[in-house]
């Protein structure tokens, strides 16, 4: 961990090209012993402890002054102007750290003469600061002897000397003091162990080897980095490392001069979004992820560290009747270079092999293998019929709006679609696969009375989908979603994901599907798992750590969900929804009305308040408010009131209930 923060602190000296200043401060170094092995062990437990620290640390580390510098999972780099503030912040973490669940942190404090540069900081202050950590024992905390002589005298502050050590990269010995009070850990001298060695009845040679330069130091630094943080790495179901990449998809441009040709060139953004999710050695990220981006003025740099991407995809379609020209450009999003780019003027039969020939290139470019089964996918055709596929794009955008707002003004159009491109092509599975999926998720969603219509003709659709008895992954995602959210048969929809994961030889296809699956059986801790090894691949994917907190809400683990949610929302703070999400923590979980409308006022600013008026209803329903929560929902009686999946009604019924409630029956 101390080799982690080392690299990251120096690393952004050679990077940074914010102003520097030098200052002494009180470095503080925190860190999780054996946090990998436990991963390997028990990842939710690993979670759970990991979660709690930073919580922790971060409050006590704000209380007293100080400023979290670096923060890395497991680990930490604090600074304070204070070497007192900084001992008594230690303390009271180590307090927190030794309740349960216990945390095994070490925690080293050392003052030194470092450079500040924007957030980071660097200098022998940091070095001598993560020896001194290495050294310590879970439950301590380890002070240098510059800190001691800042702190003797302090009431409540008690420590203990432990010696004099050499250590790794420092000029001089260090000597060793441990703070003590009837929590923390003090280890006898004999059994310290760390980042050098304890100096044993002798002088301290004031001449020793000096093996590091600042190059030499940075690149064994990096080198270290490199290897503790990934090569320790488990397998997991999405791809990680360091010579993974994880890419985005950008909106493609419309050229055709028709903005009724806009569906086709969403409709090939998407196609080739799909045929590169085939790749298993690249993380791709989600359509949702980049829809945002439309017409953008941001920078491909800025782009890819708001999403986490390092490389981009971006490109332009132009439709001219049976021509078409695709223009695509592969980009480093670290530094805005091009690694490869390709012009694609084709006769419009030829657009599925663009697709399959884009997805390769890719793959190329990026030094991604292929298997033999991506191989054989790439060559497979979703129809021959051009038409049915045109109207299958057609439909998609359609849909577009009830995907993203479960609006139904578009539905009938889009139904409309999927069904003609059927009718050109009865065993175009895609567009079965897209007509179920919208009939299911409308039952799902409620958005209408009878929704209940919608799951029928669902059923009707897939039982003529599996009659052609076509085995392939679009076919068993179909089975998937019907089985999942129109009959709730949980096993069954299990049993579709094991057969994705054998067609594709990965489960990286299902991570998400299946904890979904797990969640609704009552399997949570499962389901957070996976959850959370999405996360680890894709951290700044919004919608991910929206259900790690809604996870964490079903264990009544509230402090978890709430940081997760927060999590959302510095993301995506005009996003009405994650705001709901935390008031509804504060609300179901901790009982506190007035702090969930503190969370839903903090969103104003951002947002329209009339997307928060639901939930705002039904806080007013909770104190007893029910004149407001009447008057509200009076004006829109006819139409359809609803907070989650799970709960949906007409808003004349809920005012009838509450009428009842106030003693109103005949009223009611």
């Amino acid at each position: 961990m101390h080799e982690v923060f080392t690299a990251t602190v120096i690393f952004s000296y050679y990077y940074s090209l914010m102003s520097t200043s030098r200052q002494l401060l009180a470095i503080l170094f925190a860190d999780i012993q054996g946090y990998t092995a436990l991963m390997q062990r028990d990842e939710a437990k690993a979670i759970q402890l990991k979660d709690k620290f930073q919580r922790d640390l971060e409050s006590e580390i704000r209380w007293r002054g100080g400023r979290v510098a670096v923060f890395s999972g497991d680990g930490a780099l604090c600074v304070f102007k204070s070497a007192i503030e900084a001992v008594r912040a230690a303390i009271a973490v180590q307090g927190k750290m030794l309740e349960e669940p216990v945390v095994p942190l070490r925690i080293g404090i050392h003052t030194g003469d470092v450079v500040t540069e924007g957030k980071n900081v660097y200098g022998d202050g940091v070095n001598v600061a993560s020896r001194l950590e290495s050294f310590a024992v879970p439950g301590s905390v380890f002070i240098s002897g510059k800190v001691a002589d800042e702190i003797k005298n302090q009431p409540g502050i008690e420590i203990v000397a432990l010696g004099k050590f050499e250590f790794k990269n420092v000029h001089g010995p260090v000597e060793i003091f441990a703070v003590k009070n009837d929590k923390l850990v003090v280890p006898k001298r004999e059994e310290l162990t760390g980042k050098g060695s304890r100096i044993a009845g002798k002088r301290y040679a004031s001449k020793r080897i000096w093996i590091g330069s600042a190059v030499l130091l940075l690149l064994l630094a990096l080198s270290i980095f490199v290897y503790k943080k990934y090569n320790s790495a488990t397998a997991s179901a999405v791809v990680t490392g360091p010579q993974v990449n994880t890419i985005a998809v950008l909106p493609f441009a419309n050229l055709s001069g028709q903005k009724d040709d806009e569906y086709f060139a969403d409709g090939m953004c998407d196609e080739i979004l799909t045929q590169i999710s085939k790749i298993s050695a690249i993380n791709v990220l989600s359509r949702t992820s980049t829809l945002q981006f439309r017409d953008t003025k941001k920078t491909m740099k800025e782009i890819g560290e708001q999403i986490g991407a390092n490389v981009l995809l971006e490109g332009s379609v132009q439709k001219i009747r049976d021509q078409v020209r695709i223009i695509v450009k592969l980009i480093n999003a670290t530094n805005d270079k091009p690694l490869w780019a390709e012009t694609y003027d084709r006769q419009l039969k030829d657009v599925f092999f663009i697709q399959s020939d884009i997805a390769e290139q890719i793959a190329q470019a990026l030094n991604a293998t292929l298997t033999k089964r991506e191989e054989e996918l790439f060559s497979e055709k979703p129809t021959e019929n051009l038409k049915a596929f045109d109207l299958y794009l057609r439909g998609n955008k359609y849909a577009e709006d009830f995907w993203s707002n479960s609006k139904m003004e578009k539905v009938p159009d889009a139904i409309s679609m999927f069904e003609q491109a059927i009718a050109l092509d009865p065993k175009f599975v895609n567009a079965y696969d897209a007509l179920i999926s919208l009939y299911t998720e409308i039952a799902w969603r409620k958005p209408i009375i009878n929704y209940e219509d919608y799951r029928v003709k669902a059923k009707e659709w897939l039982d003529r989908m599996l009659a052609l008895k076509i085995d392939k992954p679009v076919v068993h995602a179909t089975v998937y979603i019907y089985k999942y959210e129109g009959e709730r048969d949980y096993p069954g929809a299990l049993a579709e994901l094991d057969q994705i994961d054998k067609y594709f030889g990965n489960d990286k296809q299902t991570v998400d599907l299946r904890a979904y699956v797990l969640r609704r059986m009552g399997r949570i801790e499962e389901a957070l798992r996976l959850f959370q090894r999405r996360a680890r691949a894709y951290p700044k994917e919004t919608f991910i750590h929206s259900e790690i907190a809604s996870t964490y809400s079903l264990l009544r683990n509230a402090d978890s969900a709430i940081y997760s949610v927060d999590k959302t929302i510095q993301m995506h703070p005009d996003k009405a929804d994650f705001y709901v999400e935390k008031a509804g923590f504060f609300t179901d979980l901790k009982g506190d009305i007035r702090k969930a409308k503190q969370v839903l006022n903090s969103g104003t600013a951002f947002i329209d308040t009339t997307e928060l008026a639901d939930f705002r209803i039904y806080l007013d329903m909770l104190e007893g408010n029910y004149g407001s929560a009447i008057s509200h929902l009076s004006d829109r009686a006819d139409s359809m009131w609803s907070l989650t999946q799970s709960y949906a009604t007409t808003s004349a019924q809920m005012i009838a209930v509450m009428l009842n409630n106030q003693g109103n029956k005949e009223e009611a």
